[in-house]
């Protein structure tokens, strides 16, 4: 049975990139923002996840009382790490790859403190193989 991937990641080009050889072992769904990969992950259950860590909302808001209540523990659009507790706060424990541009110190503990297990890849020092060959090692 092939191994499936939620791989989310809003910027159409770098998921391409990256996804364009692992495309050819596993089956990979895409989402582009918080919400839809929310959907995917209570709709479905998969064998990885890879999650970039800035990500639009998805959420349409009509003022900033309904963002406050709707998502109030988000700040800036960091909408990764709190994708990454959505998904460990529902007990999954699936393995988490993160590929992202956020190489602040402050960001890597946030997500290790949520579970030390996740893998990091930065993605602009990251090539096509370095990304395959740990999806490999995890699935």
């Amino acid at each position: 049975m092939v191994k499936t991937i939620l791989w989310v990641e809003d910027e159409k080009d770098q998921f391409r990139a990256f996804s364009n050889s692992i495309s050819k072992k596993y089956e990979i769904v895409r989402a582009v923002d918080y919400l839809s990969a929310r959907s995917e992950i209570d709709k479905n259950a998969y064998d990885l996840y890879i999650i970039d860590i800035i990500l639009p909302s998805g959420i349409i808001m009509n003022s900033r009382e309904q963002i406050d209540r709707e998502l109030p523990q988000i700040s800036d659009t960091y909408y990764g790490i709190e994708l990454i507790k959505y998904i460990r706060e529902k007990k999954i424990t699936t393995p988490i790859l993160v590929v992202t541009v956020v190489a602040e110190q402050e960001k890597i503990n946030c997500i290790t403190s949520i579970d030390p297990d996740i893998k990091y890849i930065l993605k602009y020092g990251a090539t096509t193989d370095d990304v395959k060959k740990m999806v490999d090692e995890l699935l």
